[in-house]
């Protein structure tokens, strides 16, 4: 009797130092940052009214392009990207969560614009055959994003996933989500502090 209790105990504590180390193992790949690989930049001269979002690798590639250089940095919670060119300099920024553990590429497409300057994230494209690729269903998204610039420019910034490779930190959708919920647990949280004592 004394030994199938000891050999309870020991395999309960076997499971348990698995478990631990499982649940480790999960927080540490949620906490893992994405490499950003160098994006690629095209900036077009042509001037659009509002911003082409579909854009294939090799197929639609601008006749004349502006060249430029593009320097980036991560900020606390944001990739900062300033593009320099002869006729302007343009910063942008968007969340890091855009970025996934499983991203592969990043393009970025940039127009003259005839209005405001507006940036774009599809932050879930996928290759095709022949090295072209294309965005599966994402929508483009500017929550959490930045733009300046001197003369208006479209940017549109194309995420590039390993499809056979699982993100492993945070999404943008999450972020987007958690941030609601903070917002609409703050504006509940300033209703109940404004009621009159009772």
């Amino acid at each position: 009797m004394k030994k199938i209790k000891i050999c309870y105990i020991i395999i309960l504590v076997g499971a348990l130092l698995q478990n631990s180390c499982s649940s480790y193992i999960v927080t540490s790949n949620m906490n893992q940052q994405p490499s950003l690989p160098s994006p690629n930049v095209v900036w077009s001269s042509i001037n659009y009214d509002s911003p082409p979002l579909k854009y294939y690798h090799g197929e639609s590639i601008p006749g004349k392009t502006i060249d430029c250089k593009i320097n980036y940095l991560l900020d606390n919670d944001l990739y900062k990207f300033c593009v320099i060119s002869n006729n302007d300099t343009v910063f942008f920024s968007f969340s890091k969560y855009y970025i996934g553990t499983n991203v592969d590429s990043i393009n970025v497409m940039m127009d003259m614009s005839t209005n405001d300057s507006q940036i774009n994230v599809i932050n879930d494209c996928s290759w095709c055959l022949h090295g072209r690729w294309f965005c599966r269903g994402s929508r483009p998204m500017s929550e959490l994003c930045h733009i300046s610039s001197t003369t208006p420019v479209h940017v549109t910034v194309f995420v590039l996933v390993d499809v056979m490779k699982d993100n492993e930190q945070q999404s943008i959708y999450e972020t987007l989500k958690q941030n609601s919920l903070m917002r609409d647990m703050n504006r509940l949280d300033s209703i109940i502090q404004s009621l009159p004592d009772q």
